[in-house]
């Protein structure tokens, strides 16, 4: 989700290349998106926090910190919740 204060920058390269480069402010939403997208798939699956801790191998208190958009996700914790939602990372991340 998009602000209307989030500005984006798009550049345009070589070979018909472009890239947009997100704000700091749409930046700072992302853990609370990311925390969204895992209680969504979570719930969907009728799964406990303590279940997808363990398909995981994460601890269930930090699964509950990441529902809550409290921490920034290393990319190899994100690689084990979408391996835990049995999602390739792109899947995993779809929306966020």
């Amino acid at each position: 989700m998009r602000t209307e204060s989030t500005k984006h920058y798009t550049l345009s390269g070589g070979m018909g290349m472009t890239m947009t480069i997100a704000t700091d402010n749409e930046y700072e939403v992302l853990p609370k998106r990311l925390g969204d997208r895992v209680r969504l798939l979570r719930a969907q699956r009728q799964w406990s926090q303590e279940v997808l801790a363990e398909l995981a191998g994460l601890h269930r208190n930090y699964l509950g910190h990441v529902e809550r958009g409290e921490l920034n996700v290393s990319f190899k914790n994100v690689y084990k919740l979408a391996n835990a939602f049995e999602m390739s990372i792109g899947q995993f991340l779809e929306g966020v």
